[in-house]
């Protein structure tokens, strides 16, 4: 399969193979019938930049033009530094040391943390892990206890602490179709804050600037040990990253998290977003259009009788209509108005919203008066 037919096939499923993308280029979407949409719905960290967006797209030209003409390869360790500079002020307090590598980390984690007394991983739900964990075992809260009940949880983690290796955490609440808020999280990270049990916080299912900062620690005021983030730029190009305290700098580095040479094309790109999200005030812009969406959509509950749960912060966005078969009729109705949105697969009567980063106002008007007609249909 090549590229861009593997490239269409990804984005047709992120919206659930409603139909077949041909075109998967940076604009717009287009399907056989040669109809255009935009895309409500990313696991990409380039495509979150790249619809309207052609400043992207010149600067990751630039970059590989220049490279280009220097006749030298690029070299990894100084391309490592750079991100470095952009990510190290943006990252909780403590964490110092960044590793890239060409998997996700799941084996150093295991290798790292798990022994013959500490065997298990403890994690908010068992699904949708963004790293293997083979042959090991993961003990979720959810299988035992009610996680939205943030607050009774003391008991049961007070038994599950002698064989706890580390704490998992990942914000994204997927069986629950929605993020974990700031004060459900607050008592569970006291907890693991008072245990010494290492904390390692994921990024992942979310992505990258998406709360209105660069990392979701920063939202929930949580202290990690250790923050992973494993995302695809685009086509067959992944990120994998790590970040430590000086605690277990020496465990990690003894692993010897590498890259291939191959691997230098995507940091590359990396680098650019990265610049453009932390130089850009692309993350004012973030929260900015999630404040109007957010302001837009309680305007639009409070004048109908429809009944439905809007969730989120930033462009971070669940919409739940309580039964999957109105989500799958609402997501039919706004693809034929050219606005492409995503059905859970771990909810299905949720849509997830992680729109482009380069939303207009308008754009937000636009979905509003999709939903506002939908209902009075």
């Amino acid at each position: 399969m090549g590229k861009e037919n593997h490239t269409s096939h990804q984005l047709s499923h992120l919206f659930n193979d409603l139909f077949t993308i041909t075109s998967p280029h940076m604009q717009y979407l287009r399907d056989s019938n040669c109809r255009e949409y935009i895309g409500y719905y990313s696991d990409c960290l380039l495509w979150d930049f790249g619809y309207l967006n052609s400043t992207i797209n010149q600067r990751i030209n630039a970059a590989v033009m220049t490279q280009r003409a220097s006749g030298s390869p690029i070299n990894i360790d100084v391309l490592i530094t750079e991100i470095q500079g952009l990510l190290i002020s943006q990252l909780p307090k403590g964490l110092k040391s960044l590793y890239f590598n060409q998997t996700d980390f799941g084996n150093i984690l295991s290798q790292t943390f798990l022994t013959k007394k500490n065997k298990n991983f403890l994690t908010l739900e068992s699904t949708g892990l963004p790293f293997h964990l083979s042959g090991e075992r993961i003990t979720a809260i959810n299988d035992y206890h009610n996680i939205e009940d943030f607050g009774d949880l003391e008991r049961f983690l007070k038994d599950q602490k002698k064989n706890t290796a580390a704490f998992i955490i990942d914000p994204y609440i997927k069986e629950k179709g929605r993020l974990a808020t700031p004060e459900e999280m607050a008592s569970l990270l006291q907890f693991i804050n008072k245990s010494g049990i290492p904390l390692i916080w994921i990024e992942s299912s979310i992505g990258l600037g998406r709360t209105g900062q660069v990392f979701t620690t920063a939202y929930y005021n949580a202290k990690p040990d250790l923050l992973v983030y494993s995302g695809d730029l685009l086509g067959d190009r992944q990120i994998h990253l790590l970040a430590t305290t000086r605690k277990y700098k020496k465990a990690i580095t003894d692993q010897a998290p590498t890259l291939r040479p191959s691997d230098a094309g995507g940091l590359l790109m990396f680098k650019v977003l990265l610049e453009s999200l932390v130089h850009d005030d692309m993350l004012l812009r973030i929260q900015s259009l999630g404040h109007r969406f957010l302001g837009k959509v309680r305007a639009l509950d409070a004048n109908t009788t429809e009944t439905f749960l809007f969730r989120g912060v930033g462009l971070c966005l669940f919409l739940d209509f309580q039964k999957p078969g109105k989500a799958k009729d609402f997501q039919s109705f706004m693809a034929s108005r050219g606005i492409l949105v995503h059905c859970s697969q771990w909810r299905p009567s949720v849509v997830c919203l992680f729109p482009p980063f380069v939303l207009e106002d308008a754009d937000v008007d636009t979905f509003i008066e999709g939903m506002m007609q939908f209902f009075v249909k």
